[in-house]
C-alpha cells in the first residue's frame, strides 16, 4: 500500500472510531477555548415563546396536566356516554340525551395528564469543535426545546451526556429556565460519554425523547445510543448537529498541504499526516459514508432524524424544520 493510501485508510478509521479528529494549531480568533462551557443563544427564547411540544398520542404522565391522557378521568374533554350507575355524580347526567332517548346517560371525560420531554445533550469532546462550536449550537437547540416544553407546562427532564455524571435538570414551568441555563453554563465538556449512562435511572418512558449530538461513533456505540434513546421515550428524535469541518475540513482551510498533526478530540491520540488533495478527498468520502451509516442506523432502530448545521439560523430550524418533523406546534 502506498504511503498516501495508508494515511487515508488510517484517517478514515480514526474518524469512525473516535469522533472528531481536529487538526492541531491555534484556534481562530473568537473561538472559545477547548473545554469552555456551552454558550446557548439566549436570544432564541423570545422566538420560541409561542411554540409548544406536540403530543405524540395520549400523554403518559401520572400527574395532573394539560394533555389528553388514556381512559376516563377528571378532564375537560368529552370522551363518551355510558349508562347511569348508582353513585355517579348527578352533575354528569346528560339531560339532552334523556330527552331524546329516555335513558339516563352519564357524560365521561378524558383524563388530563402531564406530558414529559426528555432531552439528552451530548457534551462529549467531539462536540467541542467547529466554528461556531457544535457544543454551543446544540446547547441552543436544547434550550429552545426546553422552553417550548415549559411553555405548555410539560414536564422537562434535561440530561447532560458527559464523562462525569451530572444531575438532571427538572422543571414544569418557565421558572426552570434559570436553573437550566445555570447548569449549561457550569457544564464541562470533554472526554467520552454514553447516552445510556446519561439516561440511566429513569423509571418510565417519557412521551418524547430527543438526543442532540453529532453521533461521531462507531457502529456498535451508535446503535447503543439510539437504542437507549428509543427506550427513553415515545417517538424518539435525533437532532444531528453537523459542522462544516466535519464534512469537508479542506474547504474550511483546516487541512493545508504538507505535514499536519491530528489530535483526537476525545482520546487525545495524535497522528502526523502528510496532507494533499487525495487525502482531503478521502476524508470527504468517509464523511459521506458515515452520514449514510447514521441514517441507516436510525431507520433500523426506529429513531426519527433531523439535521442542523452549526451555521443554520436557529429561528428557521425551530419554526420550520422541527414543526415539519412533528415535534413542535
Amino acid at each position: 500500500m502506498t504511503e498516501r493510501g495508508r494515511w487515508a485508510r488510517l484517517w478514515g478509521r480514526l474518524w469512525g472510531r473516535s469522533g472528531k479528529v481536529a487538526p492541531g494549531g491555534r484556534p481562530a480568533q473568537g473561538t472559545p477555548a477547548l473545554g469552555a462551557p456551552p454558550r446557548p443563544d439566549l436570544n432564541l427564547l423570545p422566538v420560541v415563546q409561542s411554540l409548544r411540544v406536540c403530543a405524540p398520542g395520549f400523554a403518559l404522565g401520572q400527574g395532573q396536566g394539560e394533555r389528553r391522557g388514556p381512559g376516563a378521568g377528571a378532564g375537560l374533554e368529552f370522551a363518551e356516554h355510558r349508562p347511569y350507575q348508582p353513585g355517579d355524580d348527578l352533575r354528569h347526567l346528560d339531560p339532552h340525551a334523556y330527552l331524546r332517548l329516555q335513558q339516563l346517560l352519564v357524560r365521561t371525560f378524558h383524563a388530563d395528564r402531564d406530558q414529559e420531554l426528555v432531552i439528552a445533550l451530548d457534551l462529549s469532546g467531539s462536540m467541542d469543535a467547529g466554528q461556531p462550536r457544535k457544543l454551543d449550537h446544540g446547547a441552543s437547540v436544547a434550550l429552545g426545546l426546553a422552553a417550548a416544553a415549559l411553555n405548555g407546562r410539560d414536564t422537562l427532564d434535561l440530561r447532560l451526556v458527559t464523562a462525569t455524571p451530572t444531575r438532571p435538570v427538572l422543571g414544569r414551568d418557565r421558572s426552570a429556565l434559570g436553573p437550566l441555563v445555570a447548569a449549561l453554563s457550569a457544564a464541562r465538556p470533554g472526554g467520552e460519554a454514553t447516552v445510556a449512562s446519561a439516561l440511566a435511572g429513569r423509571r418510565r418512558r417519557a412521551d418524547r425523547a430527543v438526543l442532540i449530538s453529532d453521533v461521531l461513533l462507531e457502529d456498535a456505540p451508535l446503535l447503543d445510543a439510539l437504542r437507549a434513546l428509543r427506550a427513553a421515550g415515545e417517538r424518539p428524535l435525533l437532532v444531528h448537529v453537523l459542522a462544516p469541518e466535519d464534512l469537508d475540513p479542506g474547504r474550511e482551510g483546516l487541512l493545508p498541504d504538507g505535514e499536519n498533526e491530528l489530535i483526537d478530540a476525545e482520546s487525545g491520540e495524535r497522528l502526523r499526516a502528510g496532507v494533499d488533495r487525495r487525502l482531503r478527498e478521502a476524508w470527504a468520502a468517509e464523511a459521506r459514508a458515515w452520514l449514510d451509516r447514521v441514517e441507516r442506523s436510525c431507520q433500523l432502530i426506529g429513531v426519527q432524524r433531523v439535521c442542523t448545521g452549526t451555521r443554520t439560523p436557529l429561528p428557521a430550524f425551530f419554526s420550520s424544520t422541527l414543526r415539519r418533523a412533528g415535534l413542535l406546534q
